[in-house]
């Protein structure tokens, strides 16, 4: 994984933008899970936590692929790396695999409490994506919400925040006809 910049938000919550996050065999595993949905597939389900936003499915099958990310994104090597880069020292809550389908829109948000640090991964379909599909972080004063960037959806590339309950994000523009958004979704608290 290799942190490509930093930036510090005005409350001093931190997001750290990603490359290479995967490496290339797995992540070629994870462009081929996704490659192989098909509308009705029964391992892609429409979760009840994103019910007021419809158009995001979450990968509930049982490929050795979400194994493989698991023991990677849990692995010593892996959370050491995390922990240097904020100065903590954390464990995984939990992964996840999103499909984001042509409408999908999700306003300018914050997490709810139950995690502190997000790791996002985008997964492309690399023959048909949209650049502008990344988060979009955003200026978080309630009475004007203003973009202030825009990460874009490449491949194995994403980002690592802390306080994300503290960090205003979302998809500033929704999915377009004939478009996907993929992504794997790790969280984390304090060990």
């Amino acid at each position: 994984m290799k942190v490509n910049s930093t930036v510090i938000f005005h409350n001093n919550s931190r997001l750290f933008m990603l490359g290479e996050i995967l490496q290339t065999s797995l992540y070629q595993e994870v462009v081929k899970l996704f490659n192989e949905y098909q509308p009705g597939h029964a391992d892609w389900q429409d979760s009840p936590k994103f019910a007021h936003y419809p158009g995001r499915l979450v990968y509930s099958g049982s490929s050795s692929v979400v194994e493989k990310i698991n023991q990677l994104t849990q692995s010593a090597e892996f959370i050491d790396q995390l922990n240097s880069m904020l100065g903590l020292s954390l464990k995984c809550h939990g992964t996840s695999l999103w499909l984001d389908l042509p409408g999908y829109k999700i306003p300018p948000h914050s997490d709810l409490m139950l995690f502190d640090y997000g790791l996002q991964i985008y997964v492309p379909d690399e023959t048909n994506f949209f650049q502008m599909l990344g988060t979009c972080f955003y200026h978080d004063d309630p009475k004007f919400i203003k973009p202030i960037f825009e990460i874009h959806y490449m491949p194995n590339t994403g980002y690592f925040i802390d306080k994300t309950h503290s960090i205003t994000h979302g998809l500033h523009h929704g999915i377009p006809p004939n478009y996907r958004r993929q992504s794997v979704y790790i969280r984390y608290h304090t060990a």
